[in-house]
């Protein structure tokens, strides 16, 4: 059985759920549903909230904190595959399908959930037009997401999957803060930590980026997409 620490509480309000990506823009109503059927979880860091391989199919709304999507590799090695912030939504894909957790989900930090039932998640999908439809924007982007991640594994070096990574997390912006730190950084490119500290700093010498704590500030977009097209593979 897995670690389930996460404190029940009460139900959310509408308000609180209108920063959540997928009801951004819809009327009240549709919140004010949403809310009075989520359950309040509140989750202290390192609590499990999902089990990879668990047979549930709960989808959870993330209305404040952060929490870690991660799988162990056969040796043992916590492999990251995405932070998710306040306002993104998981869980929904085996609530469609009744398949097994992809991935396990903890709490980076403190954080609360709205937890809605697989059966209360397919109600609100059929009574609002409108959820569905930012459900369905929101898988279109995940499979876009995971299609450059495997054209970037084959079409580019680890120097190339970095900065192909910094651009998507920087949104292309000059001046924006990537705040993922360098474990969870190698995760999403396929490499060590050290490998990408390693590259990182040639980055920065190069006047591409920046270090800031533990985040990396993007300096030059342009910059780095041209490294990026340098790092084809042959």
């Amino acid at each position: 059985m897995p670690r389930q620490n996460a404190r029940r509480g009460m139900r959310l309000g509408a308000q609180s759920l209108a920063g959540v990506e997928v009801l951004v823009g819809l009327p009240v109503d549709v919140l004010a549903d949403v809310a009075a059927t989520a359950v309040c979880v509140e989750c202290a860091p390192g609590d499990e909230i999902v089990h990879h391989a668990d047979q549930t199919q709960d989808v959870y709304l993330i209305v404040s904190g952060r929490v870690r999507v991660n799988v162990a590799s056969a040796a043992g090695r916590q492999i990251t595959f995405q932070l998710l912030e306040a306002g993104k939504m998981f869980g929904e894909l085996s609530a469609l399908d009744c398949h097994r957790r992809m991935a396990s989900v903890e709490a980076e930090q403190d954080t609360v959930l709205a937890r809605l039932g697989q059966k209360d998640f397919l109600q609100l999908l059929s009574r609002h037009p409108g959820f569905a439809l930012a459900t369905m924007r929101r898988l279109v982007a995940m499979v876009r997401r995971l299609s450059d991640l495997v054209y970037e594994s084959h079409a580019y070096n680890v120097r190339g999957r970095l900065c192909a990574e910094l651009l998507r997390l920087s949104e292309g912006v000059d001046g924006a803060v990537v705040a993922v730190v360098d474990r969870d950084m190698a995760s999403r490119v396929g490499t060590t930590r050290e490998h990408v500290t390693k590259l990182i700093g040639e980055l920065k010498r190069e006047g591409l980026v920046e270090r800031r704590g533990k985040s990396v500030v993007v300096h030059d977009t342009a910059g780095l997409r041209q490294t990026m097209e340098g790092s084809a593979l042959a």
